[in-house]
């Protein structure tokens, strides 16, 4: 299954065979699908090192097969373009679609290998919640009912995306003032927004779970992200009025001073409109 290793830092980079057809559904893996002669992938190959470096003390094994050398392997996982990054866990299998970059790749992978909601227990949790991640959903309340069952339908499909949580209303009640006993919200911008479901909602699973899906698909953004390849047109699908503002960054994806004050500007419009 494993071929060799390269250097001192892809060491931590498997090389697979076509053997890994056999043992993917073991533990959960991280891999990229390359061809040698694609630019994009020996482009991809010093931040892939990165990645294996920032997941090795994880369950995560991260990996890499050439299918041009195992077109076994490219069949068996669907593989269409290259570089395909998928991350299996299991006998599920996901496609990263996400900026190529080590920080984001190694946090969908992490969140990628925990269950789609995870349960908050300590009150002071939500404060490290609120301090590791920008954006974060959260549920109030008990583990049943139709307002939990939209909820988790949503944690799954959205969890390559997004955080997802659960809290009792015990645990929560004086540090987020929930509205109700049941209640969904996202922390975002260092503020919580509450998922607002009507008497009607309540009554029909498939309009709140549309509403819903609506709503997270909306709010799982900040309020002024950085507009990229392959989160644009889920930007153009979030059916709110977006403001554009275009700025340069050099090489370490930075601005200038002027073009920041520009930028501070034009997102205190949009925070407080």
């Amino acid at each position: 299954m494993f071929l060799g290793r390269n250097s001192v830092f892809s060491s931590k980079v498997l090389e697979l065979s076509d053997k890994f057809i056999d043992i993917s559904k073991d533990g959960m893996w991280f891999v990229k699908f390359y061809a040698p002669w694609c630019a994009y992938c020996s482009r991809l190959e010093p931040v892939w090192a990165h990645v294996a470096q920032g997941l090795y003390s994880t369950p995560i094994k991260v990996a890499k097969v050439d299918c041009t050398r195992f077109p076994a392997v490219a069949t068996h996982f669907q593989v269409r373009a290259y570089p395909t990054i998928i991350f299996i866990k299991g006998s599920n299998m996901h496609i990263y679609n996400g900026e190529r970059v080590k920080e984001d790749m190694v946090n969908y992978a992490m969140r990628m290998a925990q269950p789609p909601i995870q349960k908050v227990s300590y009150a002071d949790s939500i404060g490290n919640l609120k301090e590791i991640h920008e954006i974060f959903f959260g549920y109030i309340g008990e583990h049943n009912g139709i307002l939990w069952e939209t909820y988790s339908i949503q944690a799954m499909k959205y969890q390559p995306h997004n955080w997802f949580y659960s809290m009792s209303h015990e645990l929560v009640k004086n540090e987020l003032k929930p509205p109700n006993e049941t209640s969904v919200f996202v922390y975002k911008e260092d503020d919580i927004y509450y998922f607002e479901v009507t008497p009607e909602n309540l009554q029909d699973k498939n309009a709140l779970n549309v509403s819903m899906d609506k709503w997270v698909h909306s709010e799982r953004f900040g309020f002024y992200p950085k507009i990229s390849r392959s989160n644009i047109n889920e930007l153009l699908d979030i059916e709110k009025y977006l403001v554009i503002t275009v700025v340069s960054e050099n090489k370490l994806n930075e601005i200038t001073q002027t073009e920041k004050d520009f930028k501070d500007m034009v997102e205190e419009i949009i925070r407080y409109s």
